[in-house]
This record gives C-alpha cells, sequence and structure tokens, in this order.
C-alpha cells in the first residue's frame, strides 16, 4: 500500500514539473504577474507622452503628426524607446487628426492577459480589454 502512494505521489510530481516547464501553469502565473509592472508602465508611458503632447502644442501650437516629432530626433521631449511606440510588453499607436488640434494613443499589450489603454488629448485614461474610441481614427 506505501509503494503505491510513493509512485502516485512521484508521478504527480512528475506531473507538476512538466506542467510549470511548459508554461502550462507557471508560464501564466509569471505572464500575469510581468504584465502588472508592464500595465503600471504602460500607464506612466501614456501619461509622459500627454505631457509631452501639450509642451509640443505650446511650442507649435498644434499636436505632434507622430511620437518620433517628440523624440530624440524631433523636439527632445521623450527618449527614443518611447518614441518608436514600443516600451516594457506594450506597443503604442499615436495619431493626430483634426489637422493637430486632436491625438489619440492606444496601447496595445504584447501579452494576453493584458488590457488596451487610451488616452487623447483630454488626459482621460481609458482601460479595458478592447478599448475602441471614436476620437481615435
Amino acid at each position: 500500500m506505501r509503494n503505491r502512494w510513493i509512485a502516485f505521489l512521484t508521478i504527480m510530481i512528475a506531473v507538476i514539473a512538466v506542467l510549470f516547464a511548459h508554461g502550462e501553469w507557471g508560464g501564466a502565473y509569471v505572464e500575469r504577474e510581468n504584465n502588472r509592472l508592464f500595465e503600471a508602465t504602460a500607464r506612466e508611458t501614456l501619461r509622459t507622452i500627454n505631457i509631452a503632447a501639450v509642451a509640443y502644442s505650446a511650442k507649435h501650437g498644434t499636436f505632434p503628426e507622430t511620437l518620433e516629432d517628440m523624440g530624440p530626433a524631433g523636439d527632445k521631449l521623450l527618449d527614443y524607446a518611447v518614441s518608436s511606440g514600443t516600451t516594457f510588453g506594450y506597443a503604442f499607436h499615436y495619431h493626430s487628426s483634426d489637422s493637430g488640434r486632436s491625438y489619440g494613443v492606444i496601447a496595445d499589450p504584447k501579452t494576453r492577459f493584458g488590457h488596451n489603454l487610451f488616452t487623447n488629448q483630454t488626459g482621460i485614461l481609458r482601460v479595458g480589454r478592447n478599448v475602441t474610441s471614436s476620437e481615435y481614427r
């Protein structure tokens, strides 16, 4: 009887080890934990983009056409990582409309557990699984 329990426990430990190794349990947990850090960083990045866009608008009279206009090659308001549109598990899509009178930024997660984030010239942050906004075209 005791040998059966030892064999059962050994098999269960082996199955759990295989699941963790292949990411079925451990990988998903790690991905969710990393996503919390990524989402917090994405929120801060969106705030930084908002501040940079307002500063750009104060200087030029319109919002920038692209993130690169605020980056190192432009007005130097954003660093290279942010102006390239990709940072810490999120891709940032910036769009200016109405001849530079408005803009929108969507942050799309690169992981399956992330939330989409959206902001525009109002500075309001919208969060959800599938953020869509009429301001972002």
